[in-house]
């Protein structure tokens, strides 16, 4: 973790040095030695952090350094922001010499300030890094160290023959790991991956054991692999179980093998024979680089590999074509049923009858688990010691302690050790980021953009250089850290976007315990929940009074999430926290903040607001905001303002600013003096009181919401040559009649006309009509040409006859919705032969006609089709060897459609109907066993049919 602070302050001096190179003039010398100091030291924690969990001095060491680098982060940035501040005050007030001197004084008199406290601080690096040595910290992995990593090593040993003896919930996927590996294709590699405490090794277990692959295969060896990969003594291992031993010195001959000929020998028993080797719990890619020379893969007839590992990037980077099979999480049913096993069985025996309160109780208590068979099994074992109710009901009161207690080393702390070696294996640019995860709360669904946006301004990612130049932003960097906790299954995916990217994600309950847990040890998080009957790990529940008592004065980030029913005052003085860098709130009533003004001045450094959902209790957002000036992330998402002040230009730092209120928000013309905003999400209304904001200065923008053509000028669009994401919604000017209206599209259509305006780098194009416009087929044509990177297009209340021809679409276009478009002619045969489109949404009036087709092979990637208030539509046919990935269908409000397609009962993907709002004689034909048209959907898993 420290390794990460360090890092994160050099990246840090280094975006001060260039960005704020006038404010640091005098000093930037020593700005610059003290960076090079930090990354020399930066090197030293690489050697040294092997041993950090079991050395007390290289505890103590790292520490210090942590904390040393806190203290050049905040120096410097309290001086740019006394420097900037002093400047603003003197600019058009300084006219005479005599103020000007006093100016230029008190300048100096600061600038030899911090050129003593710089001067300080690179003594403590020089000392700490000459003191290495008196703290026994050395290059090499100490005996201590190792000696926790083989007791570790013993604890989670497994052995083919140690059979879990309750199952549930895996009989299925046997038979989908089986298959592959008794094949005689060509699959050599079949890995199972998963979270930690998922079930891969019982899983594994279960298939090594099974009778039809002992019968298939010669040979079979069975190896726990670990975080500590000891090449030759794995090797050594598979050999003696491939090919056992007759004798003792045939034994020892093995045993006194080096690798070049255990390599060797390995690889051609494998060769010979048809071999089936298990690698348990393989961790990182170069513990396979390391065993791979013993592995004829692919060249072996008929031998195969099976992997059980926590990152699925390793199963993959064994083989590109490796069979990947990840455990699913239990559900209510199941979890209640391995429990009851767990715990009655040994006393009771699996018929005997459960106490309805005691099952009430149970039920409640293995919600926590959330699925995670590991977490279950605990939960059994600590219930079967407890004969009566109120053992249970102790149990349950005290559920969260149960299943991450540390404090002994019984069942309970199984839980937590294994989740925390994922933590462990993590590599130290991504701990900071996971860490960062704990702040919001259980089961939320947390948006992408907004946790890479939020990592960017805390300056936990930077971007990728070579040579000078940058090959990958910070944004993309944050992103591909994401996908790498996804694929460590640190994180779950919640939703995926239609061209796959990550839409949403969560933590399980457990490893978000885990994740407060190394937060608190860290001192990275500080999470106060207010109104809350239990306080979660990691945490506090205090009243308002107590709140700054809580916080230390070095507390960098903190989150306060309340109860919706809470509206006490948080800080009735304001936060005593002045190195405080992030704060976010969530269900923050009107009445928490009260005194905003003092929490301003106190908590200059910050760098993240999210105050999402917040309530003011008043108007307008207090001018003392624009003093936040290194802030780069501001989020006024569905609050109660209605008025932003003039000094928010002052926030020049800003990247991120979220303005859709829930209100009509006045927003003053001061946003072009922001030149580093990326993100622009403008008010969902903006009062009218607004003169026409002039926004041509962001030449940096890659996001722009709410661009509403009456408030904002449409030319400015031709500054923003990286507008990635572009959201508009258009209103015509208002007048009764229409044939007099100004078109609002004809506005756009001459933009897109203008020699200097692009739309080639818009991914996500959003177009809203508010009073509806008329386009010509030309019109339309040259727009969607415009977009040649598209892959996401909306057009709403835009009223064309017919859609161009499919080869001027974008080719990579994955979402399209069409909204009261109106079209005269069936828009299927043109969207069908789109190669990538995956969501099709055709809403209220978009298609005016009676009939639609879709034709044999047509959209053969659409996953998810919604057909909406298309009101003349009677008859819709589909071809078979149509939509052969369609998993989602939605139906609504279609009320002259008289029956479902008879070409759905050939799409065996299909996994969800949704039908509201149909006629009573559509949904009569539908009707469960009798409707004469129930045979073409009854494969459908999920149907839902209602009707008002």
């Amino acid at each position: 973790m420290e390794q990460a602070i360090v890092s994160c302050v050099v990246n840090r001096l280094e975006e001060l040095l260039v960005g704020e190179a006038k404010l640091l003039a005098g000093v930037s010398q020593q700005v610059k030695e003290m960076q090079h100091q930090l990354r020399l030291m930066h090197s030293y924690l690489e050697d040294a952090y092997a041993g950090a969990s079991s050395e007390k001095r290289l505890w103590e060491w790292m520490v210090q350094v942590k904390n040393t680098a806190y203290e050049v982060e905040d120096v410097i940035e309290i001086y740019i922001l006394e420097v900037a501040s002093r400047r603003r005050r003197g600019h058009g007030v300084i006219k005479i010499n005599l103020r000007r001197l006093t100016s230029i004084l008190d300048e100096t008199i600061q600038l030899h300030k911090i050129g003593s406290k710089i001067e300080k601080i690179k003594t403590k690096i020089s000392n700490l890094t000459t003191n290495l040595q008196t703290f026994g910290i050395k290059p090499i992995r100490g005996e201590s160290s190792a000696c926790k990593n083989d007791r570790e090593q013993w604890l989670r040993q497994t052995y083919s023959h140690d059979l879990e003896e309750d199952i549930v919930g895996l009989e299925d996927i046997m038979e989908e790991l089986a298959s592959p590996l008794v094949s005689s294709k060509e699959i050599p590699v079949i890995c199972i991956w998963g979270m930690g405490g998922l079930g891969k090794t019982t899983l594994a277990k279960m298939v090594y054991k099974g009778a039809h692959i002992r019968n298939h295969f010669e040979c079979l060896a069975w190896v726990y692999v670990s975080q500590q990969c000891q090449t030759k003594e794995v090797w050594k291992e598979i050999l003696l179980n491939l090919v056992p031993p007759s004798s003792r010195e045939q034994r020892e001959e093995i045993n006194k093998m080096g690798y070049a000929e255990l390599a060797e020998k390995l690889y051609q028993v494998q060769e010979e024979k048809t071999c089936l080797v298990v690698l348990d719990d393989i961790w990182t890619k170069e513990a396979w680089d390391s065993l791979k020379p013993a592995f004829p893969k692919g060249k072996a007839v008929g031998s195969k590999l099976l992997l059980t590992t926590r990152n699925r990037e390793v199963g993959l980077y064994v083989d590109r074509r490796s069979c990947l099979c990840e455990p699913k999480y239990l559900d209510e049913e199941e979890s209640w049923e391995l429990l009851k096993k767990k715990a009655f069985r040994a006393k009771y025996g699996m018929d005997c009858m459960v106490d309805k309160k005691m099952e009430k109780l149970g039920k409640e208590m293995v919600q926590h688990c959330a699925g995670l068979p590991l977490a279950i099994v605990v939960l059994g074992g600590i219930l079967a010691t407890k004969n009566t109710f109120n053992g249970w009901e102790t149990v349950h009161r005290n559920i969260k302690s149960y299943l991450t207690s540390q404090s002994n080393g019984g069942q309970e702390s199984r839980i937590s050790d294994i989740l925390a070696l994922s933590y462990k294996d993590l590599p130290y640019n991504l701990k900071a980021c996971f860490l960062h995860l704990g702040q919001f709360p259980e089961n939320f669904e947390i948006p992408r953009k907004k946790i890479v946006q939020m990592w960017v301004a805390e300056g936990l990612v930077a971007p990728e250089q070579c040579g000078g130049k940058v090959q990958e932003n910070s944004e993309d960097v944050a992103e591909r850290f994401l996908g790498e906790l996804v694929e460590r299954c640190m994180v779950q995916v919640g939703e995926r976007s239609s061209c796959g990217r990550i839409k949403t994600c969560r933590i399980h309950e457990l490893m978000r315990d885990m994740c407060l847990l190394k937060a608190k040890e860290e001192n990275f998080l500080q999470t106060i929940f207010l109104g809350h009957e239990n306080a979660v790990l990691a945490s506090s529940s205090l009243p308002p009074s107590m709140t700054n008592a809580f916080l230390s004065s070095n507390t960098r980030r903190v989150l306060f999430h309340s109860d919706q029913n809470y509206f006490g005052n948080i800080f009735s003085e304001g936060i005593k926290a002045p190195y405080l860098r992030s704060l976010i709130l969530f269900n923050a009533g009107f009445d928490v903040m009260r005194n905003w003004q003092s929490m301003v001045i106190q908590c200059k450094l910050l760098r993240v607001l999210d105050l999402e959902g917040f309530r003011f209790g008043q108007e307008k957002l207090p001018k003392e905001i624009g003093g936040l000036i290194h802030l780069k992330y501001l989020s006024l998402k569905n609050t109660d303002l209605k008025e932003l002040p003039s000094s928010i230009g002052n926030l020049f730092c800003l990247q991120t600013l979220d303005m859709r209120t829930s209100a009509e928000t006045y927003v003053p013309n001061m946003i072009s003096k922001i030149n580093g905003l990326r993100h622009l999400h403008l008010p969902w209304n903006i009062s009218r009181r607004c003169i026409q904001l002039q926004l041509d200065s962001l030449i940096n923008l890659e996001t722009l919401d709410n661009f509403q053509n009456g408030k904002c000028n449409i030319q400015d669009l031709t500054s923003m040559a990286r507008l990635q994401i572009l959201k508009m919604p258009l209103q015509s000017t208002e007048s009764s009649d229409w044939d007099t209206q100004l078109n609002a599209f004809k506005e756009l259509d001459i933009l897109l006309k203008h020699q200097t305006f692009s739309l080639v780098y818009v991914r996500s194009l959003s177009l809203q009509f508010k009073h509806g416009s008329r386009g010509t087929y030309s019109d339309i044509k040259r727009l969607i040409k415009s977009c040649s990177h598209l892959n996401k297009l909306r057009l709403s209340c835009l009223q064309f006859s017919k859609l161009p021809e499919e080869k001027y679409f974008p080719p990579n276009i994955t979402k399209l919705i069409l909204e009261r478009s109106e079209l005269e002619e069936d828009p299927f045969p043109i969207l069908e032969k789109l190669p990538n489109i995956r969501i099709l949404q055709l809403l209220w009036c978009s298609y005016k006609g009676r009939h639609m087709m879709c034709s044999n092979d047509g959209f053969p990637k659409l996953a998810s089709l919604y057909l909406q208030g298309l009101l003349d539509l009677e008859e819709w046919k589909v071809e078979e060897g149509a939509m052969h990935c369609l998993s989602q269908l939605l139906i609504h409000s279609c009320g002259k459609l008289k029956k479902v397609p008879k070409g759905l009962a050939t799409i065996t993907t299909l996994r969800e109907l949704e039908m509201k709002y149909m006629s009573y004689t559509f949904l009569k034909r539908l009707g469960h066993d009798q409707g004469e048209d129930f045979h073409i959907v009854k494969h459908i898993p999920h149907l839902n049919y209602y009707r008002v």
